[in-house]
């Protein structure tokens, strides 16, 4: 994200919008772009005023449950996979809900 952010505050002054540009500069993120945007902005010092406006969808500005899973939780995820592979394998999920099941014949 640190170097992304960095090369983007390159890219944009090489297109002539550095700190001193008057264009109107508006950034709509999505995703990872909109964490980089955001330490462009805050970090590297692009806060004095050449980004107008900025509209972030879908960014993890909280961060991912999913990157924090698979670091602290390696094993529980390799157990869900192997406990779901071995559903699947034995054909455990087309069991339909509500089936009878016809009793064993007593004669």
């Amino acid at each position: 994200v640190e170097d992304s952010a960095r090369i983007f505050k390159e890219k944009l002054a090489n297109c002539g919008l550095g700190a001193e540009h008057t264009k109107h500069l508006d950034i709509i993120a999505l995703d990872l772009g909109g964490l980089m945007t955001r330490w462009m902005i805050e970090k590297e010092g692009c806060d004095d005023g050449r980004i107008h406006q900025v509209v972030l969808l879908g960014v993890p500005n909280q961060g991912s449950m999913w990157s924090a899973l698979q670091q602290n939780s390696g094993t529980l995820i390799k157990n869900w996979a192997f406990g779901s592979l071995s559903l699947i394998l034995n054909n455990l999920t087309s069991i339909p809900i509500g089936q009878q099941f016809p009793l064993k014949d007593k004669n």
